[in-house]
């Protein structure tokens, strides 16, 4: 039987106190960090810059717990090897024993004290990024008795829960906003009395789809489709420079002037004279003297008995048309005007610029009309590691959806063609191609407005390997069900799905990001039959 003498097994039982201390320190700094990680990202980018200083005071504290934690367990060695024992092998044996079990529980109850409170600042960040209702977050609260940098910590979750609760508020009275603005399109509604993205009207002679997207902030789009008799149906397509509220106060009362002209209309008592209601919006925006803010608009009265369509314009010069017997997209100038807003009235009327101009629309024929929201619709150029190309060269930075691809997508529906769209400086490779194929479309008004709005969307947006677990991007659910009909690539890009937690009309792509949208989007189509 092999025997220890005293100092062999002094020796080999504070080395297993040493190393089992050791490992529980690192075990509790190791939880310690992971927790603070989780944390860091939750609360990350929502700290008051200035209160940042503030809690510089605090770092040292932490510090000197570990310091003192140190300390304690050195000491302990020490006293263990200094103590004078001259009993037998088995009095050294239990005093180590006992020594060496005080160590293993002061190094877990130690580390505890760095663990704990983080694992309760945890759980109160999770339930506070769990509640829904990020508007009503005052009565969450977490207390601390430390009085070190998680008592910090538990500070900064609470500004972020602050911070929410506010975002939140606003958020919501946005939401509001923009709902109350939504009400002066001819959308359609759900059984909540919410308002969709769309709107479509059918008769025996016209066809009408228009689908409309407000960017972030308050909207300076405005369209409207009004059927004046059996014959006729005034139409307005507007769009307010500039974004926020003056963008938004303009486009409510340019809805105001057109529901009002159009109220107790008829063919006798105001005729095609559309030149009278777009001098009333001239003089009402340039009343207002808000600077750079001007309306470029189309005014329009179309017969469905016979396809002439009058027309008076400020500040936009082209329409679109579908020729139906040519299968073909065109354009039409109607020349240049002034945009509403930017002269007096008593000028404009002086020039005479603002004149009432006459097209014809075939049978099947399609008249486009939408603001520069689609054509200008922008993608940044990335690298291959998904980062934004930094360059001086504007042309380098990004790219527009642009024209052309707007009249292929058209042509293609229309057609029911395949169309492929190339993005450029794609980091996803120069080759991919995204292919819709519309061999199975209707060849209608909707189908070609839902393909440019659908392929916009997809223009805007990328599939990055790298992306943040919690990376998505909101989509209509008309767009999504347009999409699961005509992009091939659908399971690639579209196939993980959850709904919105913001809005049940939409939907979210879990694995996708996307670029900003930064300006608003409307699109209209009027078919004669």
């Amino acid at each position: 039987m092999i025997k220890f003498d005293f100092f062999t097994i002094l020796l080999i039982s504070v080395s297993i106190l040493g190393l089992i201390s050791i490992f529980a320190v690192i075990k509790g700094l190791k939880e310690s960090k992971e927790e603070k990680e989780k944390i860091a990202k939750i609360t990350s980018g929502l700290l008051n810059n200035s209160k940042k200083n503030s809690r510089k005071s605090n770092v040292i504290k932490l510090r000197m717990k570990l310091f003192m934690f140190f300390i304690t367990l050195v000491s302990a060695v020490i006293i263990i090897i200094l103590i004078p024992l001259n009993g037998s092998d088995h009095v050294v044996f239990y005093f180590v024993l006992a020594a060496f079990l005080f160590g293993f529980t002061a190094s877990w109850v130690f580390s505890s004290l760095f663990v704990n409170p983080i694992k309760i600042l945890l759980r109160y960040a999770e339930k506070i990024l769990e509640n829904k209702d990020k508007e009503n977050l005052s009565d969450m609260a977490v207390i601390l008795k430390s009085n070190d940098e998680i008592s910090v910590l538990a500070g900064i979750i609470g500004e972020m829960k602050d911070s929410l609760e506010e975002a939140a508020l606003t958020t919501s009275e946005l939401t509001i906003a923009r709902e109350l603005q939504k009400k002066f399109l001819p959308l359609e509604m759900d059984s909540m009395g919410r308002k969709f993205n769309f709107g479509k009207k059918e008769s025996v002679h016209i066809e009408f789809f228009a689908y409309y997207a407000g960017a972030k902030g308050m909207s300076g789009d405005y369209f409207d489709f009004k059927e004046l008799d059996e014959r006729y149906y005034a139409f307005i397509k507007c769009d307010i420079a500039g974004k926020g509220i003056p963008a938004a106060i303009i486009m409510v009362q340019v809805a105001t002037l057109f529901k009002n002209h159009f109220s107790n209309w008829t063919i006798k008592n105001k005729g095609l004279h559309l030149e009278n209601l777009v001098y009333l919006i001239n003089d009402y925006i340039e009343s207002l003297n808000f600077e750079d803010r001007f309306a470029a608009l189309t005014l329009g009265i179309l017969d469905s008995h016979n396809g002439e369509v009058y027309l008076c314009s400020a500040g936009d010069k082209i329409i679109h048309i579908f020729d139906a017997s040519l299968l073909k997209f065109m354009n039409i100038n109607l020349g240049e005007t002034p945009a509403a807003g930017i002269m007096p009235t008593n000028i404009v009327k002086y020039s005479d610029v603002y004149k009432v101009q006459r097209i014809k629309l075939k049978k099947n024929d399609i008249l486009f009309l939408y603001t520069d929201g689609i054509e200008e619709s922008k993608r940044k150029f990335r690298n291959n590691k998904f980062q934004p190309i930094v360059s001086k060269d504007t042309k380098l930075i990004d790219e527009d959806m642009g024209h052309e691809r707007v009249e292929n997508i058209i042509n293609a529906v229309m057609s029911k063609d395949v169309y492929s769209l190339k993005k450029n400086h794609n980091p996803e490779g120069e080759n991919k191609l995204l292919d819709f194929n519309f061999i199975n479309s209707r060849s209608s008004v909707e189908d070609a407005v839902m393909g440019l709005v659908s392929i916009e969307k997809m223009f805007r947006s990328y599939k990055n390997p790298n992306a943040p677990l919690t990376a998505y991007v909101q989509t209509d659910k008309l767009i999504d069900q347009y999409l699961k009909k005509y992009f091939l690539q659908y399971g690639e890009y579209c196939s993980q799905t959850r709904d919105s937690t913001v809005n049940n009309l939409y939907i979210d792509y879990n694995n996708l990001e996307e670029d900003e949208q930064y300006d608003d989007l409307t699109v209209m189509g009027i078919r004669i039959k």
